[in-house]
């Protein structure tokens, strides 16, 4: 067997990897999403909605509790 499937941190180290890969792939579609938007405010709405707002330093708005 190779060093890669003994590491007891193999997991850990998948996960990070993908951590990385997923705000990678984040940043990426804000910045498709701010190409596209027609102002700042639009811009910043978007990224709320989609809920890319934290992938690009923007701060975020917890939703109002539901009743």
């Amino acid at each position: 067997m190779t060093d890669a499937l003994l590491s007891p941190n193999r997991v850990t180290e998948a996960y990070d990897s993908a951590r990385v890969a997923h705000l990678a792939d984040q940043k990426v579609a804000a910045r498709v999403v701010a190409s596209r938007a027609t102002g700042v405010e639009d811009c910043c709405e978007l990224l709320d909605m989609l809920g890319l707002s934290g992938a690009v330093g923007l701060p975020t708005v917890d939703p109002p509790p539901r009743r």
